[in-house]
């Protein structure tokens, strides 16, 4: 089931390949490697992709990796701190 969701989800993502260099494009795989290893860890979107204010993109300088249950009650928000 959540294969299934994650791979919704990847369908959904835009991606901007074409403004990113190889070695930005290495990092995020090196950031959903890291979460695949270390089963306690997400990639998020700090900006999420589908906000109800702003929506953000998938590039490397919107993504971070955090912990399964801070990435959860974060949720589809995103707050200036």
């Amino acid at each position: 089931k959540e294969i299934a969701r994650v791979r919704r989800r990847q369908g959904r993502i835009k991606h901007c390949e074409i403004f990113m260099n190889q070695a930005e494009l290495a990092e995020i795989q090196g950031m959903y490697d890291f979460c695949s290893i270390f089963k306690g860890y997400e990639v998020d979107h700090i900006i999420p992709l589908n906000g109800e204010l702003v929506s953000g993109l998938h590039v490397l300088s919107n993504l971070q990796v955090l912990p399964i249950s801070v990435n959860r009650s974060k949720s589809n928000n995103y707050s200036i701190e």
